[in-house]
């Protein structure tokens, strides 16, 4: 099933819910498949639950992109890193990180496994895209089911 994202515009996967298949309900693990040169979402991270990817099937010139806050003022200064990825590459991110990502198909289709928490409400920031939603996932369609706000993280708390 083709998911366009919610955040960024014009970005999409092909997505398979393996775990609704399989009747999982709290562990999400989805078969994902990125067209050459597209990049699979915006750059996020998850407050409330772990999130991985395994490279199954990788193009020269895939990267996973990665950012973490430094000396930033503005989203627009945000510049993410690019890491290359292989074929058995395991890739972790712990809830609560704040280390946006993405992964950016190459010269081919890219071709890989995502896991998660799932049933419980998560926040997802969306770092430059200013935005942050709150919300659970329907295990069955693998769609978000919630709340999309602004957010501003250079903007000092009041």
């Amino acid at each position: 099933m083709r998911i366009d994202h919610h955040i960024a515009r014009g970005r999409f996967r092909e997505q398979v819910s393996l775990g609704g298949l399989t009747g999982l309900t709290k562990t999400g693990i989805y078969l994902f498949r990125l067209p050459p040169g597209v990049t699979s979402m915006a750059l996020h991270w998850h407050e409330n639950s772990d999130e991985w990817m395994y490279i199954l099937d990788v193009g020269e010139g895939a990267v996973l992109l990665v950012w973490e806050r430094g000396d930033e003022k503005s989203r627009e200064e945000i510049v993410p890193k690019e890491v290359a990825v292989q074929n058995g590459d395991f890739i972790g991110f712990p809830l609560g990180v704040e280390r946006a990502h993405a992964l950016k198909a190459g010269s081919k289709e890219l071709v890989y496994l995502v896991g998660s928490d799932q049933g419980s409400a998560d926040v997802c920031h969306y770092s430059m895209e200013g935005k942050r939603t709150d919300y659970t996932v329907d295990e069955a369609t693998g769609k978000i089911v919630g709340a999309t706000r602004d957010e501003d993280i250079f903007k000092p708390s009041t």
